[in-house]
């Protein structure tokens, strides 16, 4: 991939895109809504992984072909899987909730249509998230009488604790606009208009400091599950660290010049 111009790769299942100064990554199979395979799990969590790399790639964007974002796992082999190889595949799905907290650009999730099960889990592990408004939501998991099991994890952290639960128990399908009341989203668009306000989103992340940008992620993630002495401790020695960039220099440099910064990373 280049960091000078456009470039697109088709993977399996996926289909990526490298337009600065996003990086945009396609669930590529709109015949069968898009299903997130392990495989397909896998692919996204390369793509990333890739795009990461990409200098003039400031925030990685996922979305669906098609009316579908996603209709969730691939249910095909799983009756004729053991628990155990159930579990091993399962990994890649752990791997990518490992990778996204780690990854210092934004990952936003655009929403266009249809999002189910793990879907919705890609939805809320995605650091933001813009819908269409003719999007809708549901974890479908129990009415295939399986449990949320990492999926919880995100929607715990994303939704208030009571609604959550609802959520997992019910397999409720809400529209956009409750989507975002609850927090599983960030903005709710009309769908002709979604792909500006996702671009106006990334416009935003590309005019700020790709160094303040991750410390601000970092802080985020690390800072949510520790006691609240040890979370001000940390959260000090990261804003300590930011403070040494070069970044952090020439954006107070250029407040006190009155024009505008130039941001190198650094």
């Amino acid at each position: 991939m280049s960091d000078t111009s456009r470039s697109d790769t088709d993977y399996a299942w996926i289909r990526v895109e490298v337009r600065p100064p996003q990086g945009r990554i396609t669930l590529n199979r709109p015949a069968k809504r898009n299903p997130l395979s392990m495989a397909a799990v896998a692919e996204i969590a390369d793509a990333l992984r890739d795009l990461e790399r990409e200098p003039a790639v400031r925030a990685m964007v996922i979305t669906g072909a098609g009316e579908v974002f996603s209709a969730g796992a691939d249910l095909r082999g799983f009756l004729d899987r053991t628990p155990l190889q159930d579990r091993a595949e399962y990994t890649n799905f752990v791997e990518l909730h490992r990778l996204v907290p780690r990854l210092t650009k934004p990952v936003i999730a655009m929403v266009n249509g249809l999002c189910l099960a793990g879907g919705c889990a890609l939805t809320a592990l995605c650091d933001l998230a813009i819908a269409s408004e003719r999007a809708q939501f549901a974890y479908t998991e129990v009415e295939r009488g399986i449990g949320l099991g990492v999926a919880m994890v995100t929607l715990q952290r994303s939704v208030p604790r009571k609604k959550a639960l609802e959520l997992a128990l019910r397999a409720r399908r809400i529209d956009a606009h409750e989507a975002e009341r609850l927090g599983l989203v960030n903005q709710v668009a009309p769908h002709e208009q979604l792909e500006a306000a996702v671009e106006e989103l990334v416009a935003d992340f590309a005019r700020k400091s790709p160094m303040a940008i991750a410390f601000a992620k970092e802080a985020f993630y690390a800072l949510q599950d520790l006691p609240y002495e040890a979370a001000v401790e940390r959260g000090r020695d990261l804003r300590v660290i930011s403070r040494t960039s070069t970044d952090s220099r020439e954006g107070i440099a250029a407040f006190l010049e009155k024009r505008a910064p130039v941001w190198t990373g650094r």
